[in-house]
């Protein structure tokens, strides 16, 4: 990887969008799976596998989250009509009209 970036994020109980931290539920296109504190998911660069999390847990979840952010590279959603570029950062539907809220 020659460009890496790290975050690290909290996320209050019931909201949606993490990564590994307390109780999490890991949501991709082939089912879900609860992830504890320790534990570590990867999605490889191309996969096509769509996912997202959600704390489902009452405590805070804090994730640390680790990528590359290419300008080249493009994050096409598979659940929803959204994808978003690194080049501009912006959120469109996958046609390339603006996404509502972004």
């Amino acid at each position: 990887m020659s460009e890496a970036t790290c975050a690290v994020d909290a996320v209050v109980p019931g909201c949606r969008f993490a990564h590994p931290g307390y109780l999490l539920t890991l949501i991709e296109d082939g089912g879900e799976t609860v992830l504890r504190a320790g534990d570590c998911a990867a999605f490889p660069k191309g996969s096509g596998n769509g996912h997202h999390m959600i704390n489902r847990s009452g405590a805070m979840a804090v994730y640390l989250e680790v990528g590359s952010r290419q300008a080249a590279d493009v994050t096409t959603c598979t659940d929803i009509d959204m994808m978003s570029s690194n080049a501009d950062g912006r959120f469109v539907r996958k046609d390339g009209t603006p996404y509502p809220g972004a």
